[in-house]
């Protein structure tokens, strides 16, 4: 049976949420920010191609947005 080392991945976001200090037509509104998998570890090797790899996400992703409500 292989024999795969735990690998660790990373995954950061930020967010922040406009309140009353910006004149109030932005209230409720949300910036964000944030990369999956920081230091693009890949999966373990004995992974790949045998199905169990589908649950990963390969390679860094880096995302940001605004949500605007009202």
């Amino acid at each position: 049976m292989p024999f795969a080392e735990a690998t660790f991945f990373h995954d950061l976001s930020v967010h922040y949420r406009l309140d009353g200090k910006w004149g109030g037509r932005l209230d409720g509104t949300e910036v964000f920010v944030g990369v999956n998998n920081l230091f693009d570890e890949q999966p373990p090797f004995a992974t790949i191609g045998t199905g169990r790899d589908l649950s990963y996400d390969l390679g860094r992703f880096i995302f940001a947005g605004v949500h605007f409500r009202r």
